[in-house]
């Protein structure tokens, strides 16, 4: 193969990021009903754009395999051949949904984009400079400041989490316990269920930064939300964390550094009871180093994303939490460390398998 064709290619992926991302904004999607087909003209009039750009955006998205452009061969016999022609292909009918778009417009956002230009600065001193590339000092209070992009983060892991929710759940003993807090809850998915599968439960509380998680996502509404389900808007790492029987994090620890997950551990030590733990999920960085690199192109991690079928979770994604929020994945090892340093100790460390191949581990702490 043909080395500057190849590199010509892969330096471009930014262009298909962009591409994806109007597409998304635009909602051009739900402007095709399935079964049909609309020609460039009438989409440019819908959208109020520009009828050229559009065509050439779109010509570009079928390269994607977003669309399919009518070829001559695709038309009734008799009727006359017209260029700019598009009917849906599984990934255009994926992105009709809400949750699908929410992931692409999360991975294109212009907090990741911005924190991928300081891959260098990143590399030299280890360091996430979002100061200089977002103009804050972290992804966190990026988001509490942008409340559009925080609300398709937050619309985001709700999706991985009605994924893995129930398994995680499954997989977690919460029967000795009366009273759970999910540290950094989101939207509640994952403490509706726990709630869900365990009726014996006084309560649960959801604590998380400007507390967004009413429990209304597209499956837990306002008229469905469990009466044990509670909200607190709080920082763990600065605030006073509330009293409970268990706590749980998941994918929250892999976004901040050693020195503030220890910080975090001791301040849920504190209010730890004797007989009490806390439950983390996070990636299992012991598959990971299995794992090679196969697809660093962002379109095709996209088209992977949509379907969930199989996502690479890989050094490339390592390398991204590390850049958007300053953190890092952590190998058994290094948990053992970071929980003893806390003066807690892990009971065990679990792999739970999943149908979303994502490379997850349960980490139980105690004192």
């Amino acid at each position: 193969m043909d080395p500057f064709k190849i590199l010509f290619n892969l330096s471009s992926g930014y262009a298909d990021t962009q591409i994806l991302m109007i597409i998304c904004k635009l909602d051009i999607a739900n402007h095709i009903d399935l079964g049909t087909s609309k020609s460039y003209v009438d989409l440019a009039k819908e959208l109020s754009v520009d009828q050229e750009v559009l065509l050439y955006l779109l010509k570009n998205a079928t390269g994607l395999e977003i669309f399919h452009e009518l070829e001559e061969s695709d038309w009734p016999h008799g009727s006359i051949y017209s260029e700019g022609v598009f009917r849906h292909t599984p990934l255009s009918i994926a992105l009709r949904e809400q949750e699908y778009r929410d992931i692409v417009m999360m991975k294109g956002s212009i907090y990741s984009f911005r924190s991928w230009e300081s891959l260098l600065s990143t590399l030299k001193n280890g360091n996430s400079d979002n100061k200089k590339t977002l103009g804050f000092n972290s992804i966190w209070e990026y988001l509490n400041n942008n409340s559009e992009e925080n609300e398709i983060f937050n619309r985001s892991m709700t999706t991985f989490t009605r994924r893995l929710g129930p398994i995680i759940v499954e997989k977690s003993n919460f029967k000795n316990f009366e009273t759970i807090t999910d540290i950094g809850g989101g939207h509640g998915f994952l403490l509706q269920e726990v709630l869900r599968q365990n009726p014996h439960l006084k309560y649960g509380i959801n604590f998380d930064i400007k507390n967004s998680g009413d429990g209304n996502t597209n499956e837990v509404t306002s008229t469905n939300v469990d009466k044990r389900y509670k909200t607190m808007a709080g920082n763990a790492i600065t605030d006073e964390l509330p009293e409970t029987d268990c706590y749980m994090l998941k994918h929250v620890f892999h976004m901040f550094k050693d020195d503030v997950v220890i910080k975090i551990l001791k301040k849920i030590g504190e209010k730890l009871k004797s007989n009490g733990c806390i439950f983390v999920y996070e990636l299992y960085d012991e598959e990971l180093k299995n794992q090679k690199s196969a697809m660093s192109h962002f379109y095709l991690q996209v088209k992977i994303f949509l379907f969930f079928n199989y996502l690479i979770f890989d050094y490339l994604s390592l390398l991204d939490v590390m850049l958007v929020t300053g953190g890092v994945e952590r190998s058994n090892k290094r948990w053992r460390e970071v929980v003893e340093k806390a003066g807690l100790q892990i009971k065990e460390i679990e792999h739970i398998p999943n149908s979303v191949e994502m490379p997850m581990c349960k980490i139980v702490i105690t004192k």
